[in-house]
């Protein structure tokens, strides 16, 4: 990332960051869908318990390769998650992050752990060919889609851009209204505990409540301790 940013014409120290490794993005991806296609939650249980690391360090650079990798350009929510792209990408640099280092080793171990976990014949075949060139994706699972969707909240917030969040909170929400599969449950109750983590900051920062909370469903209204799940 360019140090050209300058404040009171002083250079911005740049802020040396971790950054993802892209190959757990992939493998967590590509658990989500190994997981719905075969009716396997587990492998969707799996693919969250290592969105951890992708969560907190995912760069803007990443957040783009996933859209371009994933999301097909004729997707109804994908205008909204390449505008919410901008807006982190525009927090990133001023914050004058340089992303130069890479998740610990361990945390590399822990997720590479689950992905050997969840290999089967699909992930196999795709190791086995990683130069094969990439073409922009024509559909897109649910499932997928909210993970992604979800993933621009949480990355929004942990710059702590919170109105942001709010209306992208509020497009996820109609988003999974038009869903109705069972698949969808895990990934959309960790969906939903962001919104109304979010819902509950928005409160604390303003007073109001970006979305109603008759609108949330119990599977994030239940959910007393939802800064601590969120963290």
């Amino acid at each position: 990332m360019s140090s050209s940013m300058e404040v009171d014409g002083e250079p911005m120290p740049q802020v040396e960051r971790k950054v993802c490794d892209n190959e757990v993005i992939h493998k967590t991806i590509q658990l989500i869908m190994k997981g719905t296609e075969s009716a396997q939650p587990r492998l969707i249980s799996r693919a969250i318990r290592q969105n951890v690391a992708i969560r907190k360090y995912a760069a803007p650079a990443q957040l783009t390769m996933i859209l371009d990798k994933y999301v097909p350009a004729n997707l109804s929510s994908s205008q909204a998650m390449k505008d919410l792209i901008v807006k982190i990408t525009e927090a990133s640099e001023k914050a004058g992050e340089n992303e130069i280092d890479e998740v610990t080793e361990k945390e590399k171990e822990d997720s590479a752990m689950d992905i050997t976990e969840g290999k089967g014949e699909s992930a196999t075949k795709d190791e086995e060919n990683p130069t094969e060139p990439s073409v922009p994706p024509t559909s897109i699972l649910p499932e997928v889609e909210v993970y992604i969707f979800t993933l621009l909240v949480s990355t929004l917030l942990r710059y702590q851009l919170v109105n942001e969040a709010c209306m992208a909170s509020a497009v996820l929400i109609q988003r999974l209204g038009q869903f109705n599969r069972r698949s969808l449950d895990q990934i959309s109750s960790k969906a939903y505990s962001y919104v109304q983590y979010n819902n509950q900051l928005q409160f604390i920062l303003t007073g109001k409540q970006a979305i109603n909370t008759h609108i949330l469903t119990p599977l994030c209204i239940y959910q007393p301790y939802l800064p601590y799940q969120c963290q």
